[in-house]
């Protein structure tokens, strides 16, 4: 399956508005395209303390198997003329934005991300897993030379990601699922993992 295909060109076809407006896009593409996939939604992995992978897809043939987590971090501004009846709320003619802040915690749950792939797949499956990390955003303090966040960017060593991160956090990637660069489409930026 080629998930960074799939992702591009669903970033693409259309703007969205939240992570599971995204996520719908791409399991019904995936179905599309992808004839002989189970792909179920929201799957609740057995044996793991009831935590769910976003896209799980199971091959018909094989029984070879692909997990995909999201993490979506989207910035819409929003100027007070298009604000309507919450203009009439507040005093403040300022500018409002949704979804600013939160780069830290946007960081480390696609870190967590990773860890969850990268446990599903050396503890829980019988036969072939490939977990896919994907990141999306248009929050320049995230993708952005000299921005606070652009230590984000991956640099990698072997496979292994050199970040700044919490020592419970031992991640090995793939050596060809390194994220190199944050790629542009449709005013998102984005990112893959791929363990």
């Amino acid at each position: 399956m080629e998930v960074e295909r799939i992702v591009k060109e669903a970033l693409q076809d259309e703007k969205y508005y939240c992570e599971a407006d995204f996520q719908g896009t791409l399991i019904r593409n995936i179905i599309k395209e992808y004839k002989n996939y189970y792909v179920l939604n929201e799957f609740t992995i057995p044996d793991f303390d009831g935590k769910a992978l976003d896209i799980f897809a199971i091959n018909k043939n094989n029984n070879s198997s692909i997990g995909i987590e999201i993490k979506f971090k989207i910035v819409t501004e929003y100027q007070p003329s298009e604000l309507g009846k919450i203009n009439e709320v507040f005093t403040s003619n300022s500018k409002m934005k949704k979804g600013a802040g939160g780069q830290d915690r946007a960081y480390h749950g696609f870190w967590t991300d990773i860890k969850k792939l990268q446990y599903v797949k050396k503890e829980l499956v019988k036969s072939s897993f490939t977990g896919y990390a994907i990141f999306i955003t248009n929050d320049a303090l995230l993708f952005e030379n000299g921005n606070t966040y652009s230590i984000f960017r991956p640099s990698h060593n072997q496979g292994r990601l050199s970040l700044n991160l919490p020592k419970s956090f031992d991640i090995q990637l793939n050596p060809d699922g390194v994220p190199q660069e944050w790629k542009p489409a449709n005013g998102y930026h984005w990112i893959v993992a791929k363990v």
